[in-house]
């Protein structure tokens, strides 16, 4: 990974963190596959509830 995008998904870290209170870490190769540069991972271990009002607050956060 460049440095370039090691540091914009940092930046997408914590700006959602900050923003949304809602932790994701970067889609990286070695932990999910080929093709997942430049996407967010989120760990969905939380009951249903608490999942999908993290989902509508950072969709609301994006848009």
């Amino acid at each position: 990974m460049s440095f370039r995008i090691a540091f914009q998904h940092k930046i997408a870290e914590i700006i959602l963190l900050n923003e949304t209170k809602v932790a994701v870490v970067p889609g990286l190769k070695q932990w999910i596959g080929d093709g997942t540069e430049g996407y967010i991972r989120m760990s969905f271990v939380s009951s249903e509830e608490i999942l999908i009002d993290a989902l509508e607050t950072v969709k609301k956060y994006l848009k």
